[in-house]
């Protein structure tokens, strides 16, 4: 047979790609040691290194495999824990459906994936009643299962191995490319900000020194950033703007003849916003402060700008001109928005037991007084039918003591008085439970919305209302809470989904330092206190709790992204730094923590009421 050629391995050779086998059948395990190249060994788990330089067969480069083989669920679920501790994660897991004692495949896969969102399943089984439409519905997501039927081949064994050990591993190196990436637009964020710094310089320094100016536009229009200088007059007519521009389909001399003025590419939609928040800053005295806001280019297409803007002024304290630094954050946008929904859907997803139990509680009740009036009245419609009886023969004349007596044994059998006083409770428990399940799904509905993209003025307490409502499950069995609420609030402009997040986000954090204050001790529970108040010209927002407060040592990164003391499936630390952007750059408002360490924290949002942040 001809030999194919050898080709590079989709995984370098000095890595070790972790794959775990769970099945009871030893023979299977077997195989799966075999056919990988790793010796079996039962007891204790055998782990191996494949030759980087072997090769199959068919004479392809093989991957090396470390390999875990487990008997149970439960060993399964402990190695892939421990992998997690050791930071040493599995890249797959085959899992036998079957294997009692202990929890089925299945089950197993959902317990792996809360811990690991990363691990590429193969769910194996021979029975014929299990189908791939049944662990999909259980196992998530769709593009990490494979579910085959026994008896696997050695070819396809490998074949799985390989392909999916390759599709982890260019996932994991496309992660770690990411946040290399994001490491260098932080540093060239650092050196832009030391740019715009050096651009703050007397504009009769910056004339003197043309060709220090010269050098500097070579690094900004090398860079990216927009820098821009324009006129404190109508329109803002530009008087520099570097060379760059023309990443938006603009050119220098577009601003130069005078025919375009800056306000002219910032979309119609946030020019208000944009100019009201400048005459703010301008009246609050500030030397300089950032935006961002929507542009159109030259083509029609929307993007992002964030920017960084000094404020010049003359001898006499009037501002003559602004100078900026700006760059294009689409993408960021567009990343912190993915990021919100995601979030805010697997928040939704493990609220949902709990709501679903809120929901069937009043729900049974409602059932169970339905069943009750109609057999109420059934029995009440046999007594009408011998009163009509009674009614017919008093028409006549001749009334039969027979039929007045059948008539005082069906009143009761039927037992009217119980009724009389019952059926008003049982409607007014029903009407009470079907109030209770509008109220939720009211609730749910108004906390999924999407929202719009401008900001519109909210019941900053009514929305409070509705999150406490989808939160109240989760709550419950680890706080009270209380709510004081300023009636005389008034209407607060915001991105009503968003603000809904983050005190959801700040709900769930406090009930989980109360659990965790708690700990084993039944019975007890903690308090959380959500207050709104007016401060200065911003909506409050303090939601406090009796859990166990933070560490001196932890402060400084309560809102640094991915940054938990979660224990890992937990907490994936984008909770708070979510809540800060949404305060802090999506609303110009502030978000800031009061904390004592085994007493409690409080956390405070403050909400400007003008409502000028685009």
């Amino acid at each position: 047979m001809e030999q194919l050629p050898r080709i590079a391995p989709a995984v370098p050779p000095d890595e070790l790609l972790r794959v775990l086998v769970a099945d009871d059948e030893e023979s299977m395990l077997e195989v799966f040691g075999k056919v990988l190249r790793v010796p079996y060994e039962p007891t204790p788990p055998a782990r191996a290194r494949l030759d980087p330089h072997s090769t199959s067969p068919r004479g392809l480069v093989t991957p090396s495999f470390d390999m875990v083989f487990c008997r149970q669920g439960d060993e399964a679920i402990e190695a892939i824990r421990s992998g997690l501790d050791e930071d040493r994660p599995f890249a797959i897991a085959f899992l036998d459906v079957i294997m009692p004692p202990g929890p089925d495949g299945i089950r197993t896969a959902e317990q792996i994936r809360a811990l690991d969102r990363n691990v590429e399943f193969v769910i194996m089984t021979g029975a014929a009643d299990i189908g791939p439409a049944q662990v999909g519905r259980r196992v998530r997501p769709p593009e990490k299962l494979l579910f085959v039927q026994k008896p696997l081949h050695g070819a396809e064994i490998r074949q799985f191995a390989m392909a999916l050990g390759a599709k982890w591993w260019t996932e994991r190196l496309l992660e770690r490319t990411l946040r290399g990436l994001e490491a260098q637009v932080a540093e060239k964020t650092a050196e832009l900000s030391k740019l715009n710094e050096e651009l703050r310089a007397d504009r009769d320094l910056l004339r003197a020194a043309l060709e220090r100016r010269r050098e500097l536009e070579f690094i900004v229009n090398k860079s990216g950033a927009l820098v821009f200088l324009w006129r404190a007059a109508e329109g803002w007519p530009v008087e520099f703007v570097s060379e760059n521009v023309n990443q938006f389909g603009y050119t220098t001399a577009d601003f130069a003849s005078g025919n375009l003025r800056y306000l002219d590419i910032i979309h119609p939609d946030d020019r208000d916003s944009v100019m009201g928040e400048v005459a703010r800053y301008e009246k609050e005295g500030r030397a300089e402060f950032s935006q961002q806001y929507r542009i159109v280019n030259a083509t029609g297409d929307v993007r992002w700008l964030g920017s960084s803007i000094l404020v010049r002024r003359d001898s006499n304290g009037n501002i003559t001109h602004y100078q900026g630094l700006a760059s294009d954050i689409t993408e960021k946008m567009i990343r912190q928005s993915l990021l919100a929904q995601r979030q805010k859907l697997e928040a939704i997803g493990q609220l949902a037991a709990g709501i679903a139990h809120e929901i069937n509680t009043p729900t049974q009740y409602v059932g169970d007084n339905t069943r009750f009036l109609q057999d109420s009245f059934a029995g009440l419609n046999r007594l009408l039918s011998k009163h009509e009886k009674l009614r017919q023969a008093a028409r006549c004349g001749a009334v039969d003591p027979a039929l007045l007596d059948e008539i005082d044994r069906a009143v009761v059998a039927t037992e009217v008085d119980y009724l009389v006083e019952e059926i008003p409770k049982a409607i007014e428990q029903s009407l009470e439970g079907i109030g209770r399940i509008t109220r939720i799904v009211r609730a749910m509905k108004e906390f999924s919305h999407p929202g719009a993209e401008e900001k519109v003025p909210i019941n900053l307490n009514n929305a409070i209302e509705t999150t406490l409502t989808v939160a109240h499950n989760q709550l419950k069995y680890v706080a009270d809470v209380v709510t004081d609420f300023d009636p005389a609030l008034p209407p607060v402009p915001c991105h009503p989904n968003e603000i809904n997040q983050v005190v959801l986000n700040l709900l769930i954090n406090a009930g989980d330092a109360i659990a965790a204050s708690i700990g084993d001790r039944p019975g007890r529970k903690g308090k959380i206190t959500v207050r709104t108040s007016c401060f200065d010209d911003c909506a409050e927002i303090r939601i406090a709790d009796t859990g166990t407060g933070i560490p001196d040592k932890i402060r400084s990164r309560v809102f640094e992204p991915f940054f938990t003391t979660k224990e890992v499936g937990k907490g994936t630390g984008q909770g708070l730094a979510l809540s800060h952007t949404i305060v802090v750059e999506k609303h110009g408002g502030t978000i800031s923590f009061d904390t004592e360490p085994g007493k409690g924290t409080t956390f405070i949002v403050r909400l400007p009421l003008a409502g000028d942040t685009p």
